[in-house]
């Protein structure tokens, strides 16, 4: 019985490590998108000619687009988590103003 206890939580862990999802307080499944691992990251090319030198612009330009389209994205992530916890107050502050209603209306 303890053994297989032990190899559930075993396999949890390793589960957990290998879909990046922390026991950690998070309303997010899993963790948050790295910037790295979702692009090709541009390399400096071994040769020193024209269509070299234009292939690599090329690969940064795209690199520093998708860094901006990341960027926005996450922004806007934090904009609507944000906008959810304030709506999540709001509901808190509302049941609390009601009990205390509550409570003046019994004594």
């Amino acid at each position: 019985m303890n053994k297989k206890i032990i190899l559930t939580a075993s396999v949890l862990c390793f589960f957990s490590a290998s879909v990046g999802y922390s026991f950690a307080q998070s309303n997010l499944i899993g963790s948050y998108p790295s910037f790295s691992s979702r692009v090709f990251t541009p390399r400096q090319p071994l040769g020193k000619d024209d269509f070299s030198a234009s292939r690599y612009k090329a690969d940064v330009d795209k690199y520093i687009q998708k860094f901006e389209d990341y960027s926005a994205a996450a922004k806007n992530d934090i904009n609507d988590i944000e906008r959810k916890e304030a709506q999540a107050e709001r509901e808190v502050d509302k049941v609390i103003a009601e009990y205390r209603r509550y409570i003046m209306s019994i004594r």
